[in-house]
């Protein structure tokens, strides 16, 4: 018998995952540029996160004696959100040759108002309005934190960064249905086997292939953004899997805002007040919601 506290420890939980998923995966974005500078590119990063990711929730399943095969629907869930996660990656990265990467990090972050607004469609979750303010507040934020202005405007990099805002929102909704019968850690072996597989196929087919930096950063840099990825992959499907899709991702609106904290420390970039005050919106956004979540839970 679940009780209102035991429901709200596991919802703190949730969000703790989400948060931690935050960090993961903010961290190791800003570790890309340290590869970059030093003659890596991102399909070096993108085709060893996989295999990192493989190697250590397969090892992780055999310490536990857990199966790591699933059954077929399962499985073909988690191929399917494998092939979602290596074409949105490419989306990605490529969408930076065509407008600023603070405009395709803003259109990404559209994902989280998708998710909400077929979970709405689909499940009937409720959307109130304040649930519609908290998102539209955390989109204001993002735009004033990432500096949005109209320069460099592309068509062709606003395609490719909806590309992955779609992709995000796929994979939450598909993680929801996945997890229902199957653990993270299986999950995260069979979409990054096939996320590897492609993405190595089309560097190799495209004529991009894995470029390897040179230089003490760029290796340090190298190996630990795709083990912090894999905190972050971990964290965010856990977090779904307690809290669901929706809830997950409007907690996900803080991960462009530790990116640029992360950025200002680590790669010396100058945060203005402008991207504090934004900031400040995104995780107000999120903490009201999660307040109000409570509450709610309590007065049930």
């Amino acid at each position: 018998m679940t009780g209102p506290a035991s429901r709200s420890r596991r919802e703190a939980l949730g969000v703790g995952f989400v948060v931690m998923a935050a960090f993961g995966f903010a961290t190791s974005a800003v570790l890309a540029p340290l590869v970059f500078r030093s003659g890596g590119n991102q399909f070096a990063i993108l085709v060893l996160r996989s295999v990192i990711a493989v190697g250590a929730a397969s090892l992780f399943l055999a310490a536990r004696a857990e199966p790591i095969m699933l059954p077929r629907t399962e499985r073909n869930g988690c191929f399917l959100i494998g092939l979602i996660a290596a074409i949105q990656s490419f989306a990605y990265f490529t969408s930076f040759q065509f407008i600023p990467v603070s405009l395709a990090t803003l259109i990404v972050f559209l994902y989280p108002l998708l998710v909400a607004l077929i979970r709405r469609a689909t499940h009937q979750e409720a959307l109130g309005p304040l649930q519609f303010a908290a998102l539209g507040t955390a989109f204001f934020g993002l735009a004033l934190a990432l500096d949005i202005t109209g320069a460099g405007l592309d068509w062709r990099g606003v395609i490719l960064a909806f590309i992955d805002a779609l992709g995000s929102a796929a994979i939450a909704l598909l993680g929801a249905r996945v997890l229902g019968r199957a653990g993270t850690m299986q999950l995260t072996v069979h979409a990054s086997v096939v996320s590897g597989v492609v993405l190595f196929l089309g560097a190799e087919i495209a004529g991009f292939g894995l470029h390897l930096p040179g230089g003490v950063t760029g290796w340090l840099a190298l190996g630990a953004a795709p083990f912090l990825y894999l905190v972050g992959i971990l964290g965010f499907f856990k977090g779904i899997q307690t809290i669901g899709p929706t809830r997950t991702t409007m907690v996900s609106n803080i991960e462009p805002v530790v990116i640029l904290i992360l950025a200002a420390f680590l790669l010396g970039e100058e945060l203005s007040g402008q991207q504090l005050l934004g900031a400040a919106f995104v995780i107000g956004a999120v903490i009201t919601t999660q307040i109000a979540r409570a509450r709610a839970a309590r007065g049930r």
